[in-house]
C-alpha cells in the first residue's frame, strides 16, 4: 500500500466536511447547575441557535449567559454577562431577536438595582460574541416580572423597543443606538372608556409596519388586543378580541406570541380558561390585513382521567413553515408532570400532525407551580424545518432542550399522537388608540463580560481524511470520538457496525449515530464523505498579448488539480508556469504531482498576422426604431490586436464583444441630442499602438405630428367590414413602428396597432400616437357613412314561395335595431302616390295598396333614420314581380 499523502491545499478539502443534521436532540446541562434558560427566541438561516440564560449566585440571578449553537447542536461560543451581584438581580428576560444588518444579537431584561425596578436594553456581537453593549432604560415607570419588555428588529438597521410601566411604551432605536421617536401609548374603546393593556410580543412586518400583542383587563376577566402601527407608531388598526365555547363565556385568554405572515394576515397562539372548573386550553388565531378575526380554533392534548388542575394546554410560539402551514408549540400536562408539543396546522386551523417527546425531556419533575417554563419555536429556512428549544429538567436539575426537526416536524426520539380543535365563537371591539412623547433615554451601565465555561455537553466528531491518491488503495480506518466511557455510548454507522471504529475500503459517504445510553433520547449524528483525487490534466494556453510589442509568444500553463503539483518541465527545459517563444514550432510540457501522477499537454505555435485596423463607423435608422427614440451608432473593427479601447467623442468607452482581431462598440444617440445636424467621432488604439478614427454626421429625426385616420371599407362582402389606417399628408399609409393606432368602442380596445384587422362597421373613437406616445389624432369614425346600415333587394315576390321574398324593407347587417331612431320608410308608385309608409324599422311593405294588390311594376322607396347621433338617408327603387 502506498504511503498516504496529506494534501494541504485548501482545493483538496472540498467535499470531506461533516454535513448537518437535519434533525436531532440535545441537552445542554451545567457544571453546577446554576443556569436557568429562561427564553430562546432567534435562529439563522442555516438553523444555528441562539439562547439566554440567567445565572444564579446564592439563590438569585445576577448575571446572564449567551450561547451559539451550530448546525449539528454543538455550542460555538458561550459567554456570560454579569451585572454586579450586590445590587442587581435579574427578575425576567424577555426576548432575544437578531439584527442581521448589525451582525447583533439584541436582548432585553427586567432586573431590580438596590431594590428598585428597572430594565437593560443591550446587544452583542454574533461572530465570537465579542463587544458586548449595555445601557439601562430610564425615563420610565418599569413594571414587574409579570409584564417584560420586548425588542425587534425594524428596518434600516433600526430596532424596536417595548418597555412596560403603568402604560406600555414602544421606542425606535437606530442603528447607532440613538432614539428616533418614543410613544407612550393609551388605549380606549369607542365609548371612551380606558382599557388597561399588558404588551407581551411585538413584531416588525415587511412592509415596515409595528405588530403589538397585549391583554386587556384583569386575570380573571381577561381578553386580547392586536395593534397594527405604522413605521413612526402611530395606529392603522387596533382591536380587542374575545370569544366563547359552545357552552360557556371564556373568562381568561392569555395570548403568547404574534407572528406576520407573507400573505399580510397576522398569526395569534396563547391559552384560555373557562373556569377554574374547566381545564386550560391552547388556541390559534387568525386576523386579515385590516384587522378581522377570521379563525380561531381551541387546541386541546389533555387526557379527561386527569384532576383539572392538572389538565393543561397551552401554545407559547408560532411561525409560518417553508410551504405556508403554521407550526406551533406549546406545553401540556401528562401525569405528573409537563411536557413539550410541536403541532403542524393548516390555514384553516386544521391539524396535519403534533410531535411530542419522551419522558427525558419533561419540562419538570417537580412542583408545577414553582417552575418557569419558557419555550422558543424557531424556523429553519435551509430545511423547511425548524427548532424548538426549551427549558427542562433532568434529575431534578435545570437543562436546555435543543429539538431540531425536518420539514415533516420528525425529531430524534419523537412521538406523534392524536390532537383534536374545535371552532370557537368570537367578538371584537375597536380600540382607539393615543400616545404621548415616551421620553425615555438610555444611561451608561458596567458589566463584566467574560467567557462561560459551565456548559459540558458531549461533542461528536469523525476522524476527517484527505482525498487519497487516483490510483492508491482505500484501507483505512475511521474514528468516530466522543470523550466519553464505552459503557455509557452506543453507535451505529451506516455500514450497520456498532463499534467507534470501521475499516472503510471504498470511496463514499459514512455517517455515524451516537446514542448516549444514560439519556435515551441524547442523540449525535456525524458524517465524513471519503473520496480519491482526480487524474491531473493540463493545457497550454497561448497568449498574443505581447507579440506587437516584444514579437514573442506566451504559453501559459494551465493544471486542473489532482494533487499538488511537483515538477514542471517544458520542452525547452524551462521549470516555471510559462514561457515566453520567439520561433514557430512544436512545444510541450509535462507536470507530475504529489500523488505521482504525470500528464502531458501540446500546442503548435504560429504567430500571428500583423494586419492594419480599420474602423467603420455606421448609425442606424432611427425612423423604425421608436423604441430607441434616436441613433445607435456602431463601429466596427478589424486587425491585428487582441485587444481594443474605443473611444467615443460624447467621451463613453465601452467595448460591447471583442474576439481575436474583432471588435465593435455601440452607443445611443437620442433625438434630444440632436437639434441640428451633429458630427459624432470614435477613435480606437489596438495593442499594437495603431490608431484609426472615424467620423458620421447625424440629422435631426423629425416626428410626425399630423397624421389622418381613414376607414378602409369592403362593402361587397356580408356582412361588409372596416379596416383603418393612418395615413400623412400626401396619403402614404403609415407603418405600425411609426404611429399606434388605439380603437374603441364605449372605452373598450377592439384594436392596439393592428392595421390589418377587419371590424364590423359601427361608431369608433381613435386615437393616434407617434413613436413618443404623444396624441396626434384623436376623433370618432361613423364606420357606417362607407357602406350604410341597411341593404335592400331589387326585387321581391308577394306571391312567392320563398318566405324571406314576400315582402320589402331595410335589411340589417346583424345590427342591433333597438339604436335606430327617427326612422322613416315610404315606397311610392310611378305617379307619385305613397303606397306605403311607417317608422317601425321592423315592418315591411306585403304589397298591398288600398286593401288591394298592388300592379306589378317598379316602385321608388325612401329610408330615413338617426343611429349614434348621426341622420342617414337612403333611396332606390325595387319591383314588385307578381
Amino acid at each position: 500500500m502506498k504511503i498516504r499523502i496529506f494534501i494541504t491545499l485548501a482545493l483538496t478539502l472540498i467535499g470531506i466536511m461533516g454535513f448537518s443534521q437535519v434533525s436531532f436532540h440535545r441537552l445542554y446541562e451545567t457544571a453546577l447547575n446554576d443556569t436557568i434558560f429562561y427564553h430562546m427566541n432567534s435562529t439563522t438561516t442555516n438553523g444555528e441557535v441562539i439562547t439566554v440564560g440567567t445565572r444564579k449566585f446564592e439563590a438569585e440571578n445576577q448575571a446572564l449567559v449567551f450561547s451559539v449553537h451550530d448546525m449539528k447542536g454543538n455550542i460555538k461560543w458561550s459567554k456570560q454577562l454579569d451585572f454586579g451581584r450586590d445590587t442587581v438581580e435579574i427578575v425576567g428576560v424577555a426576548k432575544l431577536s437578531v439584527n442581521e444588518a448589525l451582525d447583533s444579537i439584541l436582548f432585553v431584561v427586567d432586573a431590580t438595582v438596590n431594590g428598585d425596578a428597572s430594565e437593560f436594553f443591550g446587544k452583542i456581537s454574533i461572530d465570537g460574541g465579542e463587544n458586548a453593549f449595555v445601557k439601562k432604560v430610564g425615563g420610565n415607570q418599569f413594571a414587574t416580572f409579570e409584564s417584560a419588555p420586548q425588542i425587534a428588529t425594524f428596518f434600516k438597521g433600526s430596532n424596536i423597543l417595548c418597555t412596560s410601566g403603568t402604560r406600555p411604551t414602544l421606542s425606535r432605536i437606530g442603528p447607532a443606538d440613538d432614539l428616533k421617536w418614543s410613544k407612550t401609548y393609551t388605549f380606549e374603546n369607542q365609548n371612551g372608556d380606558s382599557k388597561i393593556v399588558e404588551l407581551v410580543d411585538i413584531k416588525t412586518t415587511q412592509d415596515s409596519m409595528i405588530l403589538t400583542l397585549g391583554t386587556v383587563g384583569e386575570f380573571v376577566d381577561r381578553s386580547f388586543l392586536v395593534t397594527r402601527l405604522d413605521s413612526i407608531g402611530n395606529q392603522v388598526w387596533s382591536n380587542e378580541y374575545t370569544f366563547e365555547t359552545t357552552d360557556a363565556f371564556v373568562n381568561s385568554i392569555l395570548p403568547y406570541e404574534i407572528v406576520s405572515l407573507n400573505d399580510g394576515f397576522v398569526a395569534i397562539v396563547g391559552q384560555y380558561d373557562v373556569d377554574f372548573a374547566a381545564p386550560t386550553l391552547g388556541f390559534i388565531a387568525l386576523i386579515d390585513t385590516i384587522g378581522r378575526l377570521t379563525m380561531v380554533k381551541n387546541f386541546n392534548l389533555n387526557d379527561p382521567t386527569l384532576p383539572i388542575i392538572d389538565r393543561y394546554t397551552s401554545i407559547r410560539n408560532i411561525i409560518e413553515g417553508k410551504d405556508g402551514s403554521l407550526w406551533c408549540s406549546g406545553i401540556y400536562s401528562k401525569k405528573d408532570t409537563s411536557q413539550y408539543f410541536t403541532t403542524n396546522f393548516n390555514r384553516d386551523g386544521s391539524i396535519n400532525w403534533t410531535t411530542v417527546y419522551n419522558g427525558q425531556m419533561t419540562a419538570h419533575e417537580t412542583n408545577f407551580s414553582e417552575e418557569v417554563f419558557s419555550t422558543s419555536l424557531l424556523p429553519v429556512k435551509s430545511t423547511g424545518g425548524g427548532v424548538l428549544v426549551g427549558h427542562g429538567f433532568k434529575d431534578g436539575m435545570h437543562v436546555l432542550n435543543v429539538m431540531k426537526h425536518d420539514a415533516s416536524g420528525v425529531a430524534m426520539c419523537s412521538d406523534t399522537i392524536p390532537s383534536n380543535t374545535q371552532e370557537l365563537v368570537f367578538s371584537q371591539d375597536t380600540i382607539i388608540v393615543g400616545f404621548e412623547n415616551g421620553g425615555i433615554f438610555f444611561n451608561d451601565f458596567e458589566t463584566e463580560y467574560t467567557i462561560y465555561d459551565g456548559f459540558s455537553p458531549p461533542v461528536l466528531n469523525i476522524t476527517q481524511l484527505a482525498p487519497f491518491c487516483p490510483n492508491e488503495v482505500i484501507d483505512t480506518i475511521l474514528v468516530a470520538s466522543t470523550g466519553l466511557e464505552d459503557d455509557v455510548v452506543s453507535y451505529l454507522w451506516s455500514t450497520e457496525e456498532t463499534n467507534d471504529t470501521i475499516n472503510i475500503t471504498e470511496e463514499g459517504e459514512y455517517s455515524v449515530t451516537v446514542t448516549i445510553t444514560e439519556d435515551v433520547c441524547y442523540t449525535m449524528c456525524d458524517t465524513v464523505e471519503v473520496t480519491r483525487l482526480s487524474l491531473p490534466m493540463v493545457i497550454i494556453a497561448e497568449d498574443n498579448t505581447q507579440f506587437c510589442s516584444e514579437s514573442t509568444v506566451r504559453l501559459n500553463l494551465n493544471y486542473q488539480p489532482g494533487a499538488m503539483v511537483q515538477s514542471i518541465l517544458w520542452s525547452t527545459l524551462e521549470t516555471s508556469d510559462f514561457i515566453d517563444v520567439d520561433t514557430e514550432g512544436s512545444y510541450s510540457v509535462t507536470i507530475i504531482d504529489a500523488c505521482g501522477e504525470q500528464a502531458t499537454a501540446s500546442v503548435n505555435v504560429i504567430f500571428p498576422i500583423i494586419q492594419p485596423p480599420t474602423l467603420e463607423l455606421t448609425p442606424s435608422s432611427a425612423a423604425v426604431a421608436c423604441s430607441n427614440d434616436g441613433y445607435v451608432l456602431t463601429a466596427s473593427y478589424q486587425g491585428s490586436g487582441g485587444s481594443v479601447d474605443f473611444k467615443w467623442s460624447t467621451g463613453e468607452a465601452e467595448s460591447i464583444f471583442v474576439s481575436s482581431g474583432f471588435a465593435i462598440s455601440r452607443i445611443d444617440v437620442s433625438t434630444e441630442m440632436l437639434s441640428t445636424n451633429a458630427t459624432y467621432m470614435v477613435t480606437i488604439t489596438d495593442d499594437c499602438g495603431e490608431e484609426k478614427t472615424a467620423t458620421v454626421t447625424l440629422e435631426p429625426y423629425n416626428l410626425l405630428t399630423e397624421v389622418d385616420v381613414v376607414a378602409n371599407p369592403n362593402c361587397d362582402v356580408d356582412p361588409p367590414f372596416v379596416i383603418f389606417s393612418a395615413v400623412d399628408g400626401e396619403g402614404n399609409v403609415l407603418s405600425s413602428e411609426e404611429v399606434t393606432l388605439e380603437i374603441n368602442i364605449n372605452n373598450v380596445n377592439v384594436q392596439q396597432n393592428n392595421p390589418t384587422q377587419e371590424l364590423p362597421l359601427s361608431t369608433y373613437y381613435v386615437i393616434a400616437k407617434n413613436c413618443k406616445e404623444d396624441v396626434i389624432f384623436e376623433d370618432s369614425i361613423f364606420a357606417f357613412n362607407y357602406c350604410g346600415v341597411f341593404k335592400y333587394p331589387l326585387a321581391f315576390f308577394p306571391t312567392g314561395d320563398e318566405e324571406n321574398e314576400l315582402t320589402f324593407g331595410p335589411l340589417s347587417f346583424d345590427l342591433d335595431l333597438s339604436t335606430i331612431s327617427e326612422f322613416d320608410f315610404k315606397v311610392f308608385n310611378r305617379w307619385g302616390q305613397t303606397v306605403f309608409e311607417t317608422n317601425d324599422v321592423n315592418q315591411k311593405w306585403n304589397g298591398m295598396f288600398d286593401s288591394e294588390r298592388a300592379s306589378a311594376e317598379v316602385y321608388m322607396w325612401y329610408v330615413s333614420y338617426v343611429i349614434d347621433g348621426k341622420q342617414l338617408l337612403d333611396k332606390g327603387d325595387i319591383t314588385l314581380i307578381r
